[in-house]
């Protein structure tokens, strides 16, 4: 009988440190939290201090069952959730269920290797309370703010729809982007290329300077160009032609100057959570959210043949800060396997920006000697990776600065005004530094021929080429991470899911998948942000939700009390929540338009949907209904020749939530509940219904079952989590499940045949 007992928050976490703590300490899992405000009421009491009524969650109950019967057998109990605000919190929780405080401590680890978790557990702490309070705050001002406003919104707009305090500004950044690139109006503008050449040497160079005039080159300089009289803009292709033709008549022309210098660039800081995501998105593709749970599951533990390993420090901080010893041996495998010069003469250190969580570390690798080709084949291909841009990031960040020669040069025409200047840069590399192991996102070389001042060049051509001034790029992944970091809105723990939320509330969409596709508003995201803005426009405003963040951080710090905090947003929130229900526009009656009805000619009104605004008539038994632009809504079905494989009933295809897909008629009447996804061009496609199993998923305890994996060209079944995709969790046929294996491949065999013979029918109609 284990003596110790170890409460962690995942169960893939449990396994790696039940490897290290050996057999007097059982390592339990909480899956999180255990408790939470109660879904049916507000469950604070403002008048009472704002008290907090916590209640253990319906799908907790039998996980906290496990945990309490496991306490009474210890000796000592260590709660060992993560070492940030929610870790703390749920440590607080499980101590008030446990109850019993004279067997409780907590340990935290940065960390999970055995130096780590031992060191945790030798030296516990008592459980932090500015932490506890910190994240209580954080939690309270999320539900009142959620709980009180949606109502709102809900009686102006829909029902169905949310606020959030942090989520809401999000979507507002998005939402002002949107409309800037709605009003946006394009520029013209022109740049001038020149080729010259001597006896030896062919060089490209772009027209700057007309006399003393700079000329505009950039979006940027666009801009500048309307109020400095300084910058010259060639605004239309005969303005081109006109200067094109100058420069070829001038037959003289020299290099007035050259000019090479030194550059020196140093290593970028080794990564936290939310320069991982941009990386992790420009970089690999992936969205912010998979990014972290592809960290998470490095920092838990990866088998990597004797027994899973914690391969990365804790993915969710802000902090640069670098463990001496993690440092000594990242410099020591520099000097091994790049060489002396690749170590600075002094130690690399980075500065964490204000109210950066010091007692944590950057993202870094455990084992600095894992390099990413001893971790290939050992690892899933998205977690190797991600495990590489991590290494390489951390290791380049502890090594010397790269080294340029940078070199400009000008050529000047001769003779008579006007006199154009031409510049050519380049740049070469003189040392690879950092380089050689993290590419810098301005790496590319552009090595210009030796020329010196003074050399007489012949213009060999002359080329004019148009651009337009482009709107303001839509945010991704990446380009959104940065933002909220740089206005402080929200924190590392809280970026996935602050981007997770607003796609789920259909405020705002992505035009494709991945961490590099562009987020755009929807209409519901805009109609809900003017609305918000209009009856909150505190609860809106960037720099309120900024300091709000860091009035949380100073609850942390212990400068600040938890009531007072809240006591002092509580007040005027209330009010604002009297001024918005008598001032805030609805619009649930529609809006008024000039369209006339094809059926009935009466006017039609436009009214928000589903799938973005509409036109509906509102005379009664009409049911006429359009797109704004007149095409047929998405939500209106159209005939096939397809017949249900369950009643008899025609195949539709009609619009839903996630796109266009295939039912029954009678789906929509919940008669029949016969659906086919949209295959490949266009074409049906049948569900192949997972089979259930009495098999538990390691990682979450969910029911595994049968699926067929059908993206090979040979399929195969496998067992998966039921929860997919939440959880990712999957594994190979045990023996036993052999047979109903075999039968599912059968099943989805058939299926496809029918989905063939549905395709050539399609395609002959």
């Amino acid at each position: 009988m284990a003596k110790f007992l170890v409460i962690v928050e995942s169960p893939a976490k449990s396994k790696t440190i039940t490897k290290i703590l050996g057999r007097d300490y059982r390592v339990l899992a909480s899956y999180g939290h255990v408790m939470d405000l109660p879904k049916s009421k507000l469950g604070v009491d403002v008048a009472n201090g704002f008290k907090v009524e916590y209640e253990v969650s319906k799908e907790k109950a039998n996980v906290v069952k496990d945990l309490k019967k496991a306490a009474e057998l210890a000796e000592k109990i260590f709660l060992c959730s993560d070492g940030d605000r929610e870790g703390e919190a749920i440590a607080a929780n499980l101590a008030d269920l446990i109850n019993d405080r004279s067997k409780i401590v907590r340990a935290t680890f940065n960390e999970i290797t055995e130096k780590a978790v031992k060191a945790a557990i030798a030296n516990p702490r008592g459980i932090n309370s500015n932490l506890v309070d910190s994240q209580q705050a954080r939690r309270v001002l999320d539900r009142i703010v959620g709980y009180k406003i949606s109502p709102i919104l809900w009686d102006k707009i829909k029902r169905g729809i949310s606020a959030g305090r942090v989520q809401s500004v999000a979507v507002r950044i998005i939402v002002e982007r949107e409309r800037e690139i709605l009003a946006f109006k394009p520029q013209e503008y022109w740049s001038i290329a020149g080729r010259f050449f001597d006896q030896k040497n062919t060089i490209s160079a772009n027209l700057r300077l007309v006399d003393s005039s700079k000329v505009v080159s950039s979006a940027e300089e666009v801009e500048k160009s309307e109020t400095n009289k300084s910058f010259l803009r060639i605004k239309d292709k005969g303005s081109a032609d006109l200067f094109v033709g100058t420069i070829k008549a001038k037959q003289q022309y020299i290099v007035s100057n050259t000019e090479t210098k030194e550059v020196k660039t140093s290593a970028y800081p080794p990564f936290h959570t939310s320069s991982l995501q941009m990386a992790s998105a420009n970089r690999l593709g992936f969205d912010a959210k998979r990014t972290m749970q592809i960290a998470q599951s490095l920092y838990e533990g990866v088998d990597m043949g004797s027994g899973p390993i914690g391969l990365i420090t804790y993915m969710r901080t802000d902090s640069f800060n670098i463990a001496k010893e993690a440092q000594d041996e990242c410099l020591a495998l520099v000097q091994q396997k790049y060489g002396q010069n690749f170590v600075p003469e002094k130690r690399n250190f980075y500065k964490s920006k204000a109210g950066a969580q010091r007692a944590h570390e950057c993202i870094r690798p455990t084992h600095v000697d894992l390099t990413p080709e001893d971790a290939k084949g050992k690892l899933p291909q998205e977690a190797h990776r991600l495990y590489t841009i991590i290494w390489q990031r951390f290791v380049a960040s502890q090594m010397s600065p790269a080294v340029y020669d940078a070199t400009s040069v000008e050529i000047q025409s001769e003779g008579d005004k006007p006199i154009f200047t031409f510049r050519a840069t380049g740049r070469k590399t003189k040392f690879a530094g950092w380089t050689a192991v993290y590419q810098s996102e301005d790496d590319e070389e552009n090595t210009l021929p030796p020329i010196t001042s003074g050399t007489k060049v012949k213009i060999q051509d002359v080329s004019p080429d148009q651009h337009m001034t482009q709107p303001p790029p839509r945010y991704t992944d990446a380009s959104l991470v940065k933002t909220l970091e740089k206005e402080g809105i929200g924190r590392p723990s809280t970026y996935a899911s602050i981007i997770q939320t607003i796609q789920d509330r259909k405020y705002v969409e992505k035009a494709g998948h991945g961490g590099k596709a562009p987020f755009k508003a929807t209409d519901l995201g805009m109609t809900v942000t003017d609305s918000l803005i209009q009856g909150f426009p505190k609860i809106m405003d960037l720099g309120f939700t900024r300091d709000m963040e860091k009035d949380l951080d100073d609850i942390e710090e212990g400068t600040k009390k938890y009531i007072d905090i809240l006591s002092s947003f509580y007040k005027p929130f209330e009010e604002s929540l009297k001024e918005a229900k008598k001032k805030m526009t609805s619009t649930k009656g529609g809006e008024p338009t000039n369209v006339d009805c094809p059926k009935c000619q009466t006017k039609l009104i436009k009214l928000l949907g589903s799938f973005g605004y509409f036109l509906k008539c509102p005379t009664e038994g009409c049911g006429h209904s359009q797109n704004p632009d007149g095409s047929t809504l998405k939500s209106q079905r159209e005939e096939t020749s397809l017949i249900c494989d369950k009643c008899g009933g025609k195949i539709v295809k009609a619009t839903g939530r996630f796109g266009p897909y295939y039912c029954c008629e009678h789906y929509h009447d919940k008669k029949c509940d016969f659906t086919m996804k949209m295959g490949k061009k266009g074409l049906p496609q049948r569900k192949l219904k997972a089979e259930s199993t009495d098999i538990k998923c390691d990682k979450c305890k969910a029911p595994m079952v049968i699926r067929v994996a059908s993206r090979k060209k040979q399929p195969n079944a496998f067992l998966s989590c039921s929860k997919f995709p939440k959880c990712r969790e999957s594994k190979p046929l045990p023996d036993e499940l052999k047979k109903e294996g075999d039968q599912m491949l059968c099943k989805y065999s058939e299926i496809r045949k029918k989905d063939q013979k549905d395709a050539e029918k399609l395609q002959t109609d």
